[in-house]
């Protein structure tokens, strides 16, 4: 039971994140009604079904797919209207919620109203194992990116113009020193997450803006990986 709910969060995480393209998120900015939406209705719902390794989950996917696809319209729309001002900042993080919660409502229901469950399911500890990858993976970029923007941390302007080079690097490294983070913490080796901070802070930049925009990134990066760690430990998987 503990363990379908879980795979459906994975589900959320991979599909919107992993399995999103740049291309569809930029259409569904332009425009609040386009092919885009549909495209990513259809992989939310596909994984979600997947994920849950139970013909019988085909409706409660279904429900899933078109709630993501009503919030997805609400948010291009919200996306497009300027008056509501500083409450863009937090649109990601109230979609966010918004996704989770709609997933775990239709997850119980199903659950409640006696859904089968296939018999193969892995373990809890398994699944909850790989729900933290998942959230220190591509997902974590994004939660610390929307995190400073909304706190106006932005991204400054360089004077070499190597942006999207150092940017992409930049995103595999916060991947990288998240899943180290999260396996250090896992073999309560907690002393070389220390040697991992003092490493990062060896960087230095060509501006001040720039250093602290990194230390601000390094900073919620590793919160982020000790913070699914330390709620993976506490829930008892490791």
């Amino acid at each position: 039971m503990e363990s379908l709910i879980i795979l459906q969060l994975i589900a959320h995480f991979v599909s919107d994140f992993d399995l999103q393209s740049q291309a569809w998120c930029d259409a569904k900015s332009k425009r609040c009604f386009c092919l885009a939406h549909f495209q990513h209705a259809l992989v939310i719902f596909l994984v979600h079904w997947g994920l849950s390794f139970s013909w019988a989950f085909v409706l409660p996917a279904l429900c899933i797919a078109v709630i993501h696809f009503l919030l997805d319209q609400l948010k291009s729309r919200v996306g497009r209207v300027r008056s509501v001002g500083a409450l863009q900042r937090h649109v990601f993080f109230i979609d966010q919620a918004l996704h989770i919660v709609a997933v775990l409502v239709v997850g119980l229901c199903y659950i409640k109203l006696g859904g089968p469950l296939a018999s193969f399911l892995p373990p809890s500890g398994m699944v909850a194992a790989l729900l933290a990858f998942v959230l220190c993976g591509t997902t974590g970029n994004f939660f610390v990116k929307h995190l400073m923007a909304s706190f106006g941390v932005l991204v400054p302007e360089s004077k070499t113009g190597d942006d999207e080079d150092l940017e992409n690097a930049g995103k595999l490294i916060g991947v990288a020193e998240r899943y180290i983070t999260l396996l250090m913490i896992l073999a309560n080796q907690y002393a070389a997450i220390g040697l991992l901070i003092a490493a990062k802070s060896i960087l230095r930049f060509e501006t001040a803006k720039k250093n602290e925009y990194v230390l601000v990134g390094t900073l919620l990066s590793f919160g982020l990986a000790f913070f699914v760690g330390a709620l993976l430990r506490f829930w008892g998987a490791f």
